[in-house]
């Protein structure tokens, strides 16, 4: 090799002479310290000061000082990124980027979504630009910041950073750019392109490595990165790197100086390299944009070759290059990712809530764990050297990422010498099959290439039907594995007869077990099965669970007290006119609603009661809670901040209510004023609107104020407070019932070094406002202030001195700009000033007031207790009635809305105790642990405590299945007939519960009559049965019996079904709409509201049932005929409601997504002023949602089958089933596919979706085959129970959410507990395992109980110990 050609400077850049000169004095002449300060520094911080100068030159930076020097260009990310996070959280928790940043960018981003931050990624263009709509769109309120690369490190796209940080600007946006790759290559104007923060490092652009800097707006308030020194004014701990520093400094004057010469250079060597590569190079692709790039960037893609292999024959050439692979799901590879329409995808998209590309990394230990199981099970076989390795490599084709057609092939040579080394028919037929398969692959892509001029990625339904071929030959490759049948080699003898000749293994033939004859499995008439008799450890059993749970259960249900007069305008007067008594400084006005919603007025104030300055509209939008009522914009609907700002002191208030709303509703039930700083201000005029101000002490903010007292008889006593490392505040406010205007001294410090001592520094003077009450300490002549004026710096230590004799103070509190209490970590004086804290500005939380649905379900449940028109007609009544059951006996109040909710929760346990008892017979335990799973999941806990109707619903789910598999073990044949219809009337009488609480219950009620007809089956094959053996007796039976009674039986007990199922439970379903009233123009307007602009009402058509309801609604007389009225109108309603509903919500989730718990329901969160958090989301203990997919998986395989079929052995069984289960499941995914994509799942959904579905329908339809055939009727029972609660979720079109799976779960726990049972019985060490999985799930119920309930914790716990997947909200 002659000489080097390096076409790598994209990776790093050689450093140029002249910059090496100038950093040579600083290693061995000038090597001190330049933030020392002595005279021998000076020259290194001169010099230091000189590069940040050039570094700021090059900018545009309006001063030096916004340049601060790191260890390089990912360090600049990290801290641009993650302090950015951690200063602005308060804001927001939203983070915008690109899905083409480098990984300085992506896994800091993915490190922040691990602690609770939300990442939105833009996609590109294929030149790799981003569209400034799709920017725009992304933007939220709580986005904080926008990270975009200037230029792509690999293809050289440079993205619009002047119109990105144009759009930042405008939305108040920090915008920071790693611009790495272009500092020193381009022109780059910090001012013009609104850049906030820039990362760039040095051997970029002909620098040192190991130097960088970030240039950092004047303004941006982020702390550091790394701690532990006060370089880089306090930003950047660590001594200067002063060699390197000088280098960049250097290398940007030489880069600025040459900058349009070496650019107009590159581009013309740049051109010329890609037009000579185009032209002379056959199957290339030039990536990223033809302008719109780097003059030093050329990016090209040589199909059909692997860049490692390119790199070495161009090494060998002395040509230094990089490449890149492809970051994609599968390249032409028809294997399961091309299967799910993902070929030419990016591998970042994801599958099941994770990324194709750790799915791949999992296939890789799979495949890994695969062989080597089957190269330790075939001991004696030489060929599972090459089995073995077939299987890893055929495996990582089908199911790891980045694949390209051509990675089978090696898999092919190593089946064909596994069959040479062992010649078995099955090995003949995988290689032979894999050939053809892999054949019709590789064809289709290079037929593409030929014939569709030169379309690299094809598309077509053989892409589908390939990869499933694909993978059933992958699961005979492991089945051929095992396989010890011989090829047979016929041979011609005399007579012109064949003899069949039996090729000899050229290994050791291990002997072929013959099969054992199959156990004939003799079908038997069933007698009545009861549930065996309680001991003692059964009532002690169920009654520890009910007590246990009762103390979580109704621990902080809710406050037992909430306003509930009110006031209402009358008599013409509809204003209300407060007199303060004298001029306030006035904060927030908070209501709680009456039985109303979104409730306007005008908010007007004055200081002399006679001439008023406006606020504007103000509204309260809740009902049933403390609520602000901020101003509110009615052309643009936005909604005013926490504070009306106002710009002096008023001493009276006047709301008039919106004179639209005179002619509604209108109930106010209380009214409370605070100043600025949270201090209730009571009305001297109270007295004349008595309803307003009758029960102030509901407010939840002004419960336990601050009542022990500090005092300091001489002026000079210090207060020390300690925040444990250098933070930003914003105000100090003190409490005092006794002072008012007291003065303090303020010194701050600065975190010291070990051993060292705190340097305080004198800030000026505070004075406290008035008393009986919080006030800020504000600065003298600044008292209107909110923050001081020297806050915009971070401080350790703030020292207190009093500056007059008997100062006294009841509380301290350090607050941040958001009004949030800065956490103290120690102190030093004072210890009676920080003992009260949560005094301060309490948070409202779920405790006084609804949140969620309860909004609707339990202002309808004050509604149907009044006598009123019901808001909430959406579901049917009677799970409103039950709520409201609880208002008339505890009033209308949290705990009275929630706490009947809460004893349906308690009634499951029972009912889930007597079904393990039903289902597992004398095992104690195992009723016990199904008991145990449901009680504490989380779904129960949580679905039981709100107020919504949804526990209802389940509850008597729960219970109508109860009572039908009572009736399923009980035998009319040998029990008394009116005996056999109290379970099957209890059952009917459940299911009209059920579904007048809400239609949930009514799929429920589908498969309850499927199973009610199964039973009636059996009871048929029973008498054939019989009549084959007319004189015979089975289980104490005689079978004469059986042919006598069963046709009059049969029939009686088809119309006693008659009855109650039709009748006596549509009598239960009308009779719930008796408290039920409604308002045709109410009911009208309102679903006009929530769904197509155009449609007209949801009355009837003109048909024969719109005269019926129009004459039943007239006959005012009749209560029978104006109830069922209005329940005929209410299901019209409801359904064109529910079917033409096309909402979205941030928090729903699809019937798919349910069982992973990918995307929890969010029902409530609140920042406690401590920094603490409190959060309410509804999903399911891990350890009973995650492990009844296994569950479920082995019940469908022979372990829930009682004996082997006669389709093979044991081995044949399994494969069969699994692989109808993979079809079913890849059938359920393409539902998926069409469901969750907006053109319908596209192109490749119509060409291979069908076939799918089929495909699975008809694996489905086997598996429910083998169950019912051979398949245990426990297993079947769980299995078809669980699936008529969740399957016809599928079919639902409108959004839904994770709580819909509730009814799914009792029959969850049951299949854990079937399986649990199988294990023990089969060997009993699986007992204590058992115990130990359900003290883990207890365990968790625990971990997770204080975001299940709403108890204050910290926000790290839960971003760092709870939140195990990205969808889990939980407190943020």
């Amino acid at each position: 090799m002659d000489s080097l050609i390096y076409l790598d400077n994209a990776a790093t850049t050689a450093v140029k002479p002249e910059v090496f000169e100038q950093m040579m004095p600083y290693f061995m002449d000038t090597y001190s310290n330049p933030a020392s300060v002595y005279s021998f520094a000076g020259k290194a911080k001169k010099a230091v000061d000189d590069a940040r100068e050039q570094i700021a030159n090059a900018l545009n930076a309006k001063t030096p000082a916004e340049v601060y020097f790191t260890g390089g260009g990912s360090e600049a990310d990290n801290w641009a990124i993650k302090m950015t996070a951690e200063a602005y959280q308060n804001k927001g928790k939203h983070i915008i980027t690109t899905k083409i940043e480098h990984h300085a960018v992506l896994h800091t981003t993915a490190w922040l979504e691990r602690k609770g931050f939300e990442v939105t990624y833009l996609d590109v263009d294929e030149d790799g630009l981003i569209s400034l709509d799709e920017l725009e769109k992304a933007i939220r309120p709580d986005t904080i910041l926008i990270s975009v690369m200037f230029a792509n490190n690999e293809i050289g796209t440079m993205e619009p950073i002047k119109e990105i940080g144009a759009i930042a600007k405008k939305h108040d946006i920090l915008f920071h750019t790693d611009a790495v790759q272009a500092f020193g290559h381009v022109p780059i104007d910090v001012q013009e392109m609104n850049i906030d923060m820039l990362s760039a490092s040095g051997h970029k652009f002909h620098g040192p490595k190991g130097i960088g800097f970030m240039y950092l707006r004047n303004g941006v308030k982020i702390g550091p990165l790394i701690h532990g020194g006060a370089q880089e004014r306090s930003r950047r701990a660590g001594t200067h790197n002063v060699p390197g520093i000088v280098g960049m400094g250097a290398a940007t004057a030489l880069a600025v100086q040459n900058m349009e010469e070496n650019a107009k250079k590159q581009i013309e060597v740049r051109d010329y390299l890609i037009s000579r590569i185009e032209k002379e190079i056959p199957y290339v692709k030039v990536n990223g944009h033809r302008e719109k790039r780097l003059p030093n960037n050329v990016n090209v893609c040589f199909r059909f070759i692997e860049g490692e292999s390119l790199l070495i024959m161009l090494d060998q050439k002395g040509i230094c290059a990089s490449s890149g692979s492809y970051p994609y799901a599968t390249i032409n590879a028809y294997n399961f990712w091309a299967l799910l329409g993902q070929n030419w995808q990016p591998q970042a998209n994801s599958f099941l809530g994770v990324s194709a590309s750790s799915w791949g990394t999992l296939a890789i230990l799979v495949s890994v764990a695969l062989s080597a199981v089957i190269f330790f099970r075939l001991k004696d076989d030489n060929s599972r050297y090459f089995t073995s390795m077939a299987v890893l490599l055929a495996n990582m084709f089908l199911f790891s990422v980045r694949m390209h057609e051509r990675y089978l092939f090696p898999a092919l040579v190593l089946m064909l010498a596994a069959f040479l080394v062992k010649p078995t028919k099955q090995l003949f037929f995988t290689y032979v099959g894999f050939s053809a398969i892999h054949f019709l692959n590789v064809g289709h892509v290079l037929w593409a290439y030929v014939e569709e001029n030169e379309n690299t990625a094809p598309n077509g339904p053989l892409i589908g039907i390939t990869a499933v071929l694909t993978i059933l030959m992958f699961a005979y490759l492991i089945y051929a594995s095992f396989s010890v049948s011989v090829m047979e080699d016929l041979k011609e003898v005399s007579g012109g007869k064949k003899k069949r000749n039996t090729l000899p293994y050229l290994v050791k033939n291990p002997k072929v077990k013959e099969k054992e004859p199959e156990e004939v499995y003799k079908q038997h008439i069933h007698a009545t099965r009861r549930m065996p008799k309680f001991t003692k450890w059964d009532y002690i059993v169920l009654f520890g669970i009910l007590v246990l749970y009762s103390v979580f259960a109704f621990r902080d249900l809710g406050d037992t007290k909430a306003p509930e007069t009110y006031w209402q305008p009358e008599n013409g007067n509809s204003e209300i006119v407060l007199d303060l008594g004298k001029a306030k400084d006035i904060g927030m006005i908070y209501t709680f609603l009456g039985a109303k919603e979104d409730r306007m007025m005008t908010l007007e104030m004055s200081e002399d009661g006679k001439n008023y300055d406006m606020v504007g509209t103000v509204r309260a939008t809740s009902v049933f809670c403390w609520d602000a009522l901020k101003t509110w914009d009615k052309e643009s609907q936005e909604e005013g901040a926490d504070d009306y700002n106002l710009a002096k002191d008023y001493r009276y208030i006047r709301l008039s209510v919106d004179e639209e709303q005179l002619s509604d509703t209108f109930m106010l039930n209380e009214l409370v004023i605070l100043d600025k700083d949270g201090n209730w201000m009571k009305p001297v005029n109270a007295s004349e609107y008595k309803n307003l101000f009758d029960e102030q002490d509901c407010f939840e903010p002004q419960s336990d104020l601050p009542e022990t007292v500090w005092k300091a008889e001489k002026a000079g006593e210090t207060v020390t407070l300690d925040l444990g490392a250098d933070s930003y505040f914003s105000m100090l406010r003190g409490y005092s019932t006794e002072k008012a205007n007291q003065r303090f001294e303020v010194e701050v410090a600065k975190s010291a070094n070990d051993g060292e001592e705190p340097q305080y520094q004198k800030v000026g003077t505070v004075v406290s406002g008035e008393a009986d009450g919080f006030s800020r300490l504000s600065e003298e002549n600044q008292q209107n202030a909110d923050t001081y004026s020297f806050a915009n710096d971070s401080y350790r230590y703030i020292r207190l001195t009093t500056l007059s004799d008997n100062t006294s103070l009841n509380e301290l509190v350090l607050t941040d700009t958001n009004g949030n209490t800065v956490k103290i970590r120690d102190h030093i004086g004072g210890d009676s000033l920080f003992d009260e804290q949560d005094g301060y500005r309490k948070a409202i939380t779920f405790r006084s007031g609804t949140y969620f649905d309860e909004i609707y379900h339990a202002r309808t449940a004050y509604e149907i207790a009044h006598g009123m028109s019901n808001y909430e007609w959406t579901h049917p009544p009677l799970g409103k009635v039950f709520i409201s059951l609880g208002v008339r006996m505890f009033g209308m109040n949290p705990f009275g809305w929630r706490i009947i909710g809460v004893l349906f929760g308690i009634g499951m346990i029972p009912f889930m105790y007597f079904f393990g008892r039903r289902l597992f017979k004398n095992r104690t335990w195992a009723a016990g642990a199904l008991t145990f799973l449901f009680t504490f999941d989380f779904m129960h806990f949580t679905q039981t405590r709100i107020a919504t109707i949804d526990v209802y619903g389940t509850f008597f789910i729960i219970a109508m299945f109860y009572f039908m598999y009572q009736y399923s073990q009980t035998s009319f044949y040998d029990t008394k007939l009116w005996k056999t219809f109290i379970p099957l009337g209890l059952s009917a009488v459940m299911m009209g519960l059920g579904c007048a609480s809400k239609w949930t219950a009514v799929y429920a009620s589908a498969g309850l009559a499927v199973f009610f007809f199964a039973i009636m089956g059996w009871r048929i094959f029973e008498y054939h049965l019989a009549k084959k053996n007319p004189t015979g007796e089975t289980e104490g039976i005689a079978h004469k019996h059986i042919i006598e009674v069963f046709k009059k039986k049969l029939l009686l007990t088809l119309g006693f079904c008659v009855i109650f199922f039709v009748f006596v439970a549509g009598t239960i379903y009308v009779a719930s709409y008796v408290p039920f009233e409604d308002s045709a123009k109410d009911n009208t307007e309102r679903f006009y509201e929530v769904t197509d602009e155009n449609y007209e009402g949801f009355k009837w058509e003109n048909t024969f049932v719109s005269g019926l309801v129009d004459t039943l609604r007239d006959h005012s007389g009749n209560p029978v005929a104006e109830t069922v009225g209005k329940m005929l109108n209410n299901q019209h309603a409801m359904y064109e409601y529910h079917s033409k509903l096309e909402a979205t919500h941030p928090w729903q989730s699809s019937w798919y997504e349910w069982p992973t718990m990918i995307r929890p329901m969010y029902y409530y969160c609140q920042t406690l002023r401590d920094g603490m958090k409190e959060g309410i989301s509804a999903f399911g203990n891990p350890l009973v949602w995650w492990a009844g997919i296994p569950a479920l998986i082995l019940i469908l395989l022979p372990f829930g089958r009682r004996r082997s079929n006669r389709l093979g052995s044991k081995t044949s069984q399994w494969l069969q089933s699994i692989g109808c289960e993979f079809f079913v499941f890849l059938a359920l995914w393409s539902v998926f596919v069409k469901q969750s994509s907006s053109n319908g799942g596209g192109d490749s959904w119509k060409l291979y979706g069908p076939f799918l579905i089929v495909l699975g329908v008809a694996s489905a339809l086997y598996i429910a085959y083998q169950l019912v055939t051979r398949g245990d009727k426990k297993a079947l029972f769980m299995v078809f129970a669980y699936a008529v609660q969740l399957l016809p979720w599928i079919l639902v079109p409108r959004c839904t959410f994770a709580y819909h799976y509730f009814p799914s779960v009792p029959f969850v726990a049951m299949m854990i507990v079937y399986c649990m049972v199988k294990l023990v019985d089969s060997d009993k060490k699986w007992f204590k395992w058992c115990m130990v999985y359900l003290a883990v799930a207890f365990f968790l119920f625990l971990v997770f109980y204080p975001v299940l309930s709403g108890q204050p914790i910290y926000e790290q716990m839960a971003r760092d110990g709870l939140r195990w997947l990205e969808g889990w909200q939980l407190v943020s």
